[in-house]
């Protein structure tokens, strides 16, 4: 047996051995819970999004007829501005009264 051997051999330096490898199995233990922790939330994160998915590919399917119809009435607002100030009075107005209303009772 070496110097060097006995060095290796004495108690404190295997204790601090040992504890080193005990907190180095724990983090790789911690490290994996945390991994299985992300890929459960991430499948959590996926399905919860699903509903809102679908809803916005339902939307799509509508999306060509939608600009075709705000292009009639943004082409139709502009040939005659005075409907849509006419509109946007008695909305503005219809508005007014109802919070009047809703104030006095």
């Amino acid at each position: 047996m070496t110097a060097n051997d006995m060095k290796y051999d004495n108690p404190p330096f295997r204790q601090k051995r040992q504890t080193r490898q005990a907190r180095k199995e724990a983090l790789i233990a911690r490290l994996e819970q945390q991994r299985i922790d992300v890929l459960v939330e991430s499948e959590r994160f996926t399905s919860s999004g699903q509903s809102m998915d679908a809803a916005w590919h339902r939307l799509q399917r509508f999306k060509m007829p939608l600009m075709a119809v705000g292009g009639v009435v943004f082409w139709r607002a502009f040939r005659r501005p005075g409907k849509l100030v006419v509109l946007a009075n008695r909305a503005l107005a219809g508005y007014m009264l109802l919070r009047k209303v809703r104030r006095l009772s």
